[in-house]
This record gives structure tokens, C-alpha cells and sequence, in this order.
């Protein structure tokens, strides 16, 4: 749970880690998730996020990991009966569609690739 850019790089830079997961949600922002991740994988380690929030954070996680060819892995939230996809995605208008393999394919639409639930937040679309 490292939370700052400056306390990854420190771990980067000792070559402390095998596997790299910061949460782009939670510790380091898509840009420097980006940075990070290409500077580990220029060393030759496993840039897979820790995605453990909803499913706007899993998305940003994915589209850093899919633009920089990290992974092999993504983890995201499903801890049934606590964390179910209900759970994770109730922001977003229609729940995320992992696949029966448990993939998640990048989306094409703009920006994260999926619309949000306005009605959630008192506003109609």
C-alpha cells in the first residue's frame, strides 16, 4: 500500500520488487502509473495493478496496464457476497462484462470507455 510516487520509485530504483502493483486509484494517478510501470518493465518486472476500488478505478488500472503491455494479470474486486460486480461497478450505467475466461476487454468508447450512472447522483442524462 505505498502511496506516493517518490516511495515507488525508491522501490524501482533498489530493485526491490518482482511484481509492481500500485493502484492507479488509490497510490499514483494514470501518468505516473505510466511512468512507473514503464520504468519497471524496462527492467524486466511485472507491472500489474492492485485493483481493489470500483469499477471506474479497475478501468483506469486496465487502460494504463493495456497502453504500456503490462500485466499478464489484472486483479480486480470480487470477493462474493461483499465485493460482487453489483457492488464494484454501481457508479457506471451498466456493469463491466468480464468475459466467461474472466477477461475484461479494453473499451473503444471515449475516455475511460464507459458512461456513469447520473441518476445515482441526482441528475438525470
Amino acid at each position: 500500500m505505498v502511496r506516493t510516487f517518490s516511495e515507488l520509485l525508491d522501490l524501482v530504483e533498489s530493485d526491490a520488487l518482482d511484481v509492481y502493483q500500485p493502484d492507479v486509484a488509490l497510490a499514483a494517478g494514470m501518468l505516473r502509473a505510466r511512468t512507473l510501470a514503464e520504468l519497471v518493465l524496462a527492467r524486466n518486472r511485472l507491472f500489474t495493478p492492485h485493483t481493489w476500488s470500483n469499477g471506474l478505478g479497475l478501468l483506469a488500472n486496465l487502460h494504463v496496464t493495456a497502453g504500456v503491455g503490462g500485466g499478464p494479470y489484472l486483479e480486480f474486486p470480487y470477493d462474493p457476497p461483499v465485493w460482487t460486480p453489483r457492488r464494484r461497478d454501481f457508479l457506471l450505467a451498466a456493469p463491466l462484462d468480464i468475459d466467461a475466461d474472466g477477461l475484461l476487454h479494453v473499451p473503444s468508447a471515449p475516455g475511460l470507455g464507459v458512461g456513469i450512472d447520473e441518476e445515482r447522483f441526482g441528475r438525470k442524462p
